[in-house]
């Protein structure tokens, strides 16, 4: 029975695609008989087609016979061959070479290859705000390779629509892998890394590069015509080119210009080197990529028919080298369905999409029930079955009844190709709803499980070909990219290939799980309830060491749990504390909190440094950057958005007690030392209200990217509320990123500026005084002054403006000093002023 069921399965897959009538052949020089590497190939009278792999090999799938074959390579004579029947055997093409004459020229101070591109440039202004949308078929393929041998390939056949105003999207209709990929998680989209090389800007590595047919390209580029050569009757200008200025970012490369069209045929070109030189992981010790593309016209407008990289990766440092990454990638894009005209929604009127609809009432179901399963997780994503993209069925919308030769049935054919336009209308609506760009159309997956639609595909290459038949699932990325050098023996290695269950606790295991059901239950809640601990160790001259412990949980319901507790040597006293948290949303954007502490605090807040920062220097003796107090706090804060306006705010309430502390001890590791005295506070009960309004992004001292934010908090403290204190606290700190010099660039240059400022009315406390941060060890973030060293400056008001720019790598790549750039070194120019106020009265006390 499963034999016949299995023979059924096969016999049914082969009837859900459409019978193929496949050619496979070899474009070859008709002199040397060598291959034509990526010859394009053509079924004339239609806009399906191919190109050839490196071997000049190729495979195309006629639409009907008779058909027409045009094979084409610069340099070379067109070759057309016409097919009755299918090709018993490969189908050699031949091309002849065609020797090109050069004419006279006349020399003037002007290469010929500017006047080309400026007339490349007019035309491509001319045609290309008429593209509105169009579809093709595309065919990819991804090999990843260390330094000796292929790893992993990746092969898929999509969908690809594009929309002026939404941009790509893509459904993939099949896919095959070696049989290590779920291993290597090679799962791609041929839309996820594909770049029109055609484009004014090319987008490589995060950096906005100016492609060589943009329009201000003349006044960036250096163009010289190198050569000419024919194609058919028409000349083709080979062409470089190469950035006028080294920091610009661009690229260097070779392109084809056909004559009398105008149009660019191909290009191949290269970053710059301060693209890749200057990509802020200094341990990439080589970074190599370079990209290839070529172009043909439909209905008036030039389009690209294939996509080309490589990518070639050696990651590295003292102690620690990886093989060699090498990413080899190639896609081929056929049967374009072009809408051209004014901006509005594409109707293209084909077959797409499993010759079916999208089935949006099972789409709709599927997303909202994903949505509430990560809702009551307080998650916001939706699982994917690819990588950006969303998993979704489609059922058949369009039936055809396929008659011997392939066809539809003549008598009912204009009414169903009405019921597929329809259909394939719906269809591309549905795909544009869907916001992943990725999408992976499941139901044609499974039907092909034969690959057949990957059968009309760029032929393997030999190599190619050997590692599928010999790559097996036990090869892991961790075995073929495993890392050399004296730090590896520091590197946890997982052990293959033996189960749980073969060891002696395994067994144990299985055995209590089998034997005691309920106790292995307890213990499962054991490992949910258990919480997460953090050590909390710092040095002070008043506390000593402080040996302390954290634990947090989240609890059911978003409700959040934390304790601390720490011994302090100096002070021979116990600090603890307890906070509960609500929030009402996965971003934590909404909450609630509840929080006790007793313990010593710093003086003062800083917006730069915490104790872990500033311990390690008063163990070695340096100037303790803090002062002390002890404080008993109870404090009920909440926080909550304003969406409108973009702002986060938080309101809050405290009861403080607060105590003076003396210095307990001079210890460092370099012998005494001489620390200050700790001084003495407004001891007493505080009890305030306070409220912080945010707008944008918080500051980050040592953060990666830019601070671009404003705060203003203010806390009033008043005999009314029962404390001792009464005064009104204000501040304000205002933080701006812009831009300079080289924006193109992934980390272009920028100008960081950061205001602060605050003040007082009423007796404010000592423990309540405003500072500005100075320099505290080497390495001083940006916000405080840095020729400045030991205590920061203090006082009931204050106010300072820091500046600084950042020039990156760019004085280095200037100077040539390119080891430099590739470690990261850069450049930055700074600066600050700011003063503090402290009464008269207070400063006489």
């Amino acid at each position: 029975m499963q034999p016949l069921l299995a023979l059924a399965l096969v016999i049914l897959s082969f009837n859900l695609l459409p019978a193929q009538m496949l050619v496979r052949g070899r474009a070859k020089d008709a002199t040397t008989e060598e291959g034509l590497a990526v010859a394009t190939v053509q079924v004339v009278g239609t806009y399906a087609g191919t190109i050839a792999n490196d071997d000049g090999a190729f495979t195309i799938e006629l639409p009907q016979l008779p058909a027409t074959l045009r094979v084409t390579y610069i340099g070379y004579g067109s070759e057309e061959v016409l097919l009755s029947k299918l090709p018993d055997d490969v189908l050699e093409v031949r091309l002849v070479p065609v020797p090109f004459v050069l004419e006279e020229t006349i020399v003037t101070g002007e290469d010929p290859a500017v006047r080309i591109m400026r007339e490349v440039i007019r035309r491509k202004q001319e045609w290309r705000p008429r593209i509105a949308s169009y579809m093709v078929n595309a065919y990819s393929r991804r090999v990843l390779e260390n330094d000796t041998s292929i790893v992993v390939i990746g092969e898929i056949a999509s969908e690809i629509y594009w929309d002026r105003e939404k941009g790509f999207r893509e459904v993939i209709k099949s896919k095959r892998a070696t049989a290590n990929n779920e291993d290597a998680g090679f799962d791609f989209g041929s839309t996820e890394d594909f770049i029109n090389l055609y484009d004014d800007e090319i987008e490589i590595v995060e950096n906005m590069a100016i492609g060589p047919t943009h329009p201000e390209a003349l006044r960036h580029y250096h163009f010289e015509l190198v050569g000419q050569r024919s194609m058919d009757d028409k000349k083709v200008f080979d062409i470089t080119f190469k950035p006028k200025s080294k920091l610009q970012t661009a690229f260097v490369g070779k392109l084809a210009v056909l004559d009398e069209e105008f149009g660019m045929l191909e290009v191949g070109l290269v970053p710059v080197e301060n693209i890749t030189a200057s990509i802020p992981i200094p341990i990439f010790e080589e970074f190599d990529i370079s990209y290839q593309q070529q172009f043909r016209p439909f209905e008036g407008v030039w389009l690209p028919v294939d996509f080309r990289y490589e990518i070639g990766i050696k990651i590295g440092m003292i102690g620690l080298h990886f093989p060699l990454i090498k990413i080899k990638a190639l896609s081929r894009l056929t049967n374009y369905q072009v809408e051209t005209g004014p901006a509005g929604k594409s109707e293209i009127a084909q077959e797409k999409i499993g010759e079916g609809t999208l089935d949006s009432e099972q789409l709709e179901e599927s997303q909202g029930r994903e949505e509430r399963e990560m809702e009551s997780d307080g998650k916001a994503a939706l699982e994917t079955d690819h990588p950006g993209g969303l998993e979704i069925e489609l059922n058949a919308g369009v039936e055809r009844e396929e008659t011997p030769g392939g066809g539809t049935d003549g008598g009912e054919g204009e009414e169903r190709k009405d019921e597929q336009t329809q259909a394939s209308v719906s269809v591309e609506v549905k795909v544009f709803e869907n916001q992943n760009r990725v999408q992976v159309d499941s139901v044609a997956v499974r039907e092909d499980s034969l690959f057949l639609r990957l059968e009309n595909r760029i032929p393997l290459a030999e190599r190619e070909r050997k590692a599928y038949e010999t790559i097996d699932s036990t090869m892991s990325m961790k075995e073929a990219f495993k890392p050399t050098g004296f730090l590896t023996r520091f590197m946890r290695e997982e052990k293959k290939g033996i189960g749980m269950n073969d060891t002696k606790e395994g067994k144990e295991g299985e055995k209590e799980s089998s034997g005691n059901s309920q106790v292995a239950k307890k213990k499962g809640l054991g490992r949910r309830l258990k919480p997460d601990f953090k050590p909390e160790l710092w040095f002070d001259r008043v506390d000593a060491a402080h040996l302390g412990m954290r634990a947090e949980k989240w609890l059911p319901r978003r409700f959040f749990i934390s304790a601390s507790g720490g011994y302090k040597t100096g002070l021979e006293r116990w600090a603890y504390g307890l906070g509960l948290k609500r929030t009402w949303d996965g971003k934590g954007s909404r909450w609630l909190e509840v929080s006790y502490h007793t313990g010593s605090r710093t003086r003062y807040r800083s917006d730069s440094y915490e104790r872990i920062y500033t311990s390690p220097l008063s163990l070695l003796g340096f100037t303790d950057y803090f002062d002390y107090y002890w404080n008993e706090s109870l404090r009920v804060e909440g926080e909550f958005p304003l969406k409108r306006i973009g702002a986060r705010v938080r309101l809050g309430a405290g009861d403080e007690r607060h105590s003076s502390l003396k210095k307990s001890t001079g210890f460092s590791l370099r012998g005494d030392g001489d620390q200050r005295g700790n001084p003495a506070v407004a001891e007493g009960r505080l009890r305030s209200l306070t409220a912080k309004v945010e707008f944008g992004g918080r500051y980050r001292p040592f953060g990666v990217t830019a601070n671009r934010g404003l705060s203003v908090e203010l806390e009033h403290g008043a005999d009314w509320l029962g404390g001792d204190f009464s005064f009104t606290r204000y501040r304000l700190a205002l933080d701006w990123h812009a831009p300079t010099f080289f924006r193109r660039r992934l980390a272009p240059n920028g100008l960081d500026l950061r205001l602060v400022a605050g003040g007082a009315t009423g007796e404010l406390p000592l423990q309540r005084f405003g500072v500005l941060d100075v320099a505290l060890g080497p390495f001083t973030p940006f916000g405080g002054f840095r020729s400045v060293r030991g205590r920061p400056y203090e006082g009931e008001e204050h106010v300072a403006l820091f500046w600084e720019h950042n020039f990156k790598t760019v004085p280095f790549e200037i100077l040539g000093l390119w080891g430099l750039v590739r470690r990261g070194f850069g450049l930055v120019m700074h600066g600050g002023s700011g003063r503090t106020w402290i009464s008269a009265q207070r400063r006489d006390v």
